[in-house]
């Protein structure tokens, strides 16, 4: 008999091209039909396959991608994690239609998360269904009341109505829901004009650029809040405010700040630049405190104050708004200056700020905060 080596040695030699992959795949189905039958959900073979799609979308090679997802769900139909991110895939190239197929089972499916949801309604929006879109928007808060994500997303769709106020409504309740998610920090500080209550905004984006997300835009965003220190500056001219507690928490909250940075206008008498910012900010966090931490503790003020203490709240400040005021002196900063900042990045990354709960000092933070019934 011709040993089993030679058998195969032969078989792979002469499948090439098309034929080798569908050897591959066979036997893919094969190894994973066994794993099932053992009663495994995964495989190491499909594990490999997962990171293979993954990494293929990651390079925008979205065809191959869909190829393997494809391969994936026929192999493991059960594993709606795969379903949800084909969907996903095709959400973020734009085929709606696509989208909308492959995740309606699994918003059917009793294994149904917030994140298909998201990608049902977004997909709906992209056709241009608004109605449909909003009914599954309004199903999806029905099953996931306490979704931050999903928070988000009804904010999105607000702002398309034109609809500001209930937008931030809704980006402020997903803070509250969860304050370690980032977007909805962004999205409600971008909410607040020139002529609003800027310092939420000004608090708001700060919060986002600490808590981990996507940093493409990040040098635009520092420029906003840049600029917007020296709007919430000019709007104090004139404010009264006196640092005596008022009847609610939220108020006291606000007045607080307000009454402290009215205190500090003359350290921007000569114009904004990011020292004098940095000096007003250390002030006011030695006065918060002083005044105010027992109180009405606030994790952002709390960090600053590690910052301080650990002596890298001037290159944080610089950080964050050094590029923001001037690159070209920040590029000098950096170079009279070499390594801070990297030394300062490699410790934020051991010493991340995390928001609290507790943080919901602004008056739009009205909800109770309820358990996901579990189904």
């Amino acid at each position: 008999m011709t040993p089993v080596r030679k058998i195969r040695k032969t078989v792979t030699t002469k499948t090439t091209g098309r034929g080798q992959l569908l050897f591959r795949f066979f036997w893919v189905l094969f190894v994973c039909g066994f794993g099932r039958a053992r009663g495994q959900e995964t495989s190491p073979e499909l594990a490999l396959m997962h990171s293979n799609a993954k990494k293929y979308a990651a390079k925008g090679n979205t065809a191959e991608a869909i190829i393997i997802y494809k391969q994936l769900i026929s192999l493991s139909p059960r594993h709606t994690a795969y379903e949800t991110e084909l969907a996903g895939l095709y959400l973020k190239n734009s085929y709606y239609n696509n989208a909308t197929e492959t995740i309606l089972p699994v918003v059917a499916g009793a294994g149904v998360t917030d994140s298909a949801y998201r990608i049902l309604i977004e997909a709906t929006e992209g056709k241009k269904d608004m109605r449909r879109a909003e009914r599954y928007m309004d199903a999806g808060l029905k099953r996931f009341p306490q979704s931050a994500l999903l928070c988000l997303v009804k904010g999105n769709l607000e702002l398309q109505y034109g609809r500001k106020e209930s937008a931030r409504t809704f980006f402020i309740k997903g803070i509250a829901v969860n304050p370690e998610f980032a977007e909805n920090y962004k999205e409600a500080a971008m909410t607040y004009e020139p002529d609003e209550d800027i310092m939420w905004s000004l608090l708001y984006m700060e919060t986002y650029l600490n808590l981990p997300h996507d940093t493409a835009g990040d040098e635009i965003l520092k420029r906003v809040l840049y600029n917007n220190w020296k709007v919430m500056f000019d709007g104090l001219v004139g404010f009264n405010g006196t640092n005596t507690p008022v009847p609610s928490r939220k108020d006291s909250f606000e007045t607080a700040c307000k009454s402290i940075f009215a205190g500090l206008t003359p350290v921007m008498s000569d114009g904004l630049s990011a020292e004098n910012l940095a000096m007003v900010r250390i002030r006011l966090i030695t006065n918060w405190i002083k005044n105010y931490k027992a109180t009405m503790p606030y994790s952002l003020f709390t960090y600053h104050e590690t910052l301080i203490r650990q002596g890298w709240f001037d290159i944080y400040n610089e950080w964050l708004f050094g590029a923001a005021e001037s690159k070209a002196q920040h590029e000098a900063w950096k170079q009279f200056h070499a390594g801070d900042k990297e030394r300062y990045l490699i410790w934020r990354e051991s010493n991340r700020f995390i928001p609290s709960f507790t943080d919901d000092y602004n008056p739009q933070h009205s909800i109770k905060r309820k358990k996901n019934k579990k189904r």
